[in-house]
């Protein structure tokens, strides 16, 4: 190993903020120290770059059946369960919960309930007054009590007070069960794709088919513009409703009698094209995936953009006729938001399993892929049912329910590889000389104990870069990599990433010290 070198020419480039993430949109050069170019499996939390979440097995599979939903029953009294909806052949549905005392219960007959369901679109439930309620998208709205599973319309004798029929999407606010995209009739007809309806007050038994007066104070509104339908639901505090099309967002307000409710155009352009995207961070923030951007909508303001960072790469990945099979959820502990894509290409094109992640600390996004197999995501559910108690759940088209979390290092048992390229660190930049080449002497990585392979990039000109693989390198918290090659040069980048992410160590910071050319030993 050379002797360390003390040489008054020696400039070190300290990258102690990783925080700031993948820039896929900006030039190599024109990203800032201790943001990346690339990154495989890492996110930043609390002060490291560390591996992402891995995936165990939540919960005893039931069947191989495909989960298509997974939402949470709670009622009036007696605990929380969490719900389970699978399809057989995309023809049958199936619906279980689960407690900790018996394990998973059926609430559907032994052959399921016929519903020609569209794995896409999956299904929407929400819980309103005790109940749980649930839209499949291929049939009419059940109900739920906890003992009792059968459609809403049981025991509704008066036709004009049944809802539409077959909605695609469900809301509740603290007084009203909304509906929305669905059949122009309570027992078929044709679909109104545009059109949103809601219940009496209070009462789910009560809903408006077209009257001018309608059934006490439920009514429905077919939405103006166009015949765009609607692609997603979110009902917010203080009684409002975001509905989104795929180039639109609008608000709901109540504005009480005649009208109760009333809808305008928060921004034509932005809207979202996949509804099991929509999650709510807090104070009714809601972010979703558009088909141009991923955008944040604080309560009665235009929707923000966020996603400029990964946009070049959304667009390179995912192929548009697929994002409705986009999935996402909100891990509140570390307060990020994951993004799951449908791949375009190679062994896993079509198969959700691209992952982007958003740091809602600091806007820093991470990009990552799931290491399962054959099998792919289908849908995913925050799921708290307790006092400091919550589980981020990843459903898949093989039956299987996973947690994703920090305490595993694996998918499922499969390898995680990790890694993350640096943006160019230039040195003209750094030493203020505009000719100024150096040549690399060392790098540092600060880091809890582990191991991790490391390399590094240079050259003058991008298109024409070197690499040179160091080797695994073990960090005990004092352990230095000599570069055993010491090319000369203007432009640097620093690699970093393993093949197991059970041995990647939390990362604080990287460092580079380099000789401006002259000084060299």
């Amino acid at each position: 190993m050379p002797p360390p070198f003390t040489d008054s020419k020696l400039i070190n480039a300290q990258l102690f903020d990783l925080s700031p993430g993948v820039f896929y949109d900006r030039h190599p050069m024109d990203i800032p120290l201790g943001g990346a170019s690339a990154v495989n499996n890492l996110v930043w939390v609390d002060g490291y770059v560390r591996p992402r979440p891995g995936l165990t097995e939540a919960y005893p599979v039931v069947d191989s059946n495909q989960v298509v939903h997974l939402s949470q029953f709670v009622p009036l009294i007696g605990s929380v369960r969490l719900m389970r909806v699978s399809v057989t052949a995309s023809t049958t549905m199936h619906v279980h919960y689960y407690t900790a005392s018996m394990g998973w219960q059926r609430v559907t007959p032994i052959g399921g309930i016929a519903a020609a369901l569209d794995p896409t679109d999956t299904p929407k439930s929400v819980n309103f007054k005790g109940r749980w309620y649930i839209a499949p998208g291929a049939i009419g709205i059940y109900e739920y009590d906890g003992t009792t599973f059968q459609p809403l319309v049981t025991g509704i004798t008066d036709d004009t007070k049944k809802p539409f029929d077959v909605p695609k999407f469900l809301a509740a606010t603290e007084s009203r069960l909304f509906l929305a995209n669905c059949l122009d009739n309570f027992s078929g007809g044709t679909r109104v794709p545009y059109r949103v309806a809601w219940c009496d007050f209070n009462n789910p038994k009560v809903w408006s088919t077209g009257s001018a007066t309608g059934n006490g104070s439920a009514r429905f509104i077919d939405l103006p513009n166009d015949s765009e339908p609607i692609t997603g639901l979110y009902a917010g505090p203080n009684s409002t409703l975001l509905v989104f099309k795929a180039r639109q967002v609008l608000l709901g307000e109540d504005v009480g009698s005649p009208l109760f409710w009333d809808f305008r155009m928060l921004q034509r352009g932005p809207g979202c094209v996949s509804a099991a995207t929509i999650k709510e961070w807090r104070n009714g923030n809601v972010l979703c995936l558009g088909d141009d951007n991923v955008y944040i909508q604080v309560p009665g303001q235009i929707p923000q953009p966020v996603g400029d960072r990964i946009r070049p790469r959304l667009s390179q990945l995912a192929v548009a006729v697929d994002l409705r099979k986009s999935r996402a959820w909100i891990d509140r502990d570390n307060d990020l938001y994951t993004l799951v894509i449908p791949e375009s290409s190679g062994a896993s094109a079509g198969k959700v399993l691209r992952t982007f992640t958003l740091s809602l600390r600091n806007g820093g996004w991470w990009e990552g892929v799931y290491s399962i197999g054959t099998d792919q995501v289908t849908d995913a559910y925050e799921f708290r049912d307790g006092v400091w108690q919550s589980k981020e759940l990843i459903a898949t088209e093989q039956g299987h329910i996973y947690e994703s979390t920090f305490g595993v290092t694996t998918d499922a048992g499969n390898a995680i590889p990790t890694s993350w390229t640096s943006g160019v660190i230039r040195i003209p930049q750094l030493s203020g000389n505009q000719t100024e080449q150096a040549s690399l002497q060392k790098l540092r990585i600060y880091a809890a104990s582990g191991a991790v392979n490391m390399g590094a990039y240079w050259g003058d000109n991008l298109d024409r870069f070197n690499y040179k693989d160091f080797g695994s390198q073990v960090i005990d918290g004092v352990a230095q990599v000599y570069c055993s090659e010491r090319a000369t040069a203007e432009n640097f980048m620093i690699f970093m990433g393993t093949n197991n992410a059970s041995n990647s160590p939390k990362v604080a910071g990287l460092g580079a010290s380099l000789i401006l050319e002259g000084g060299t030993r």
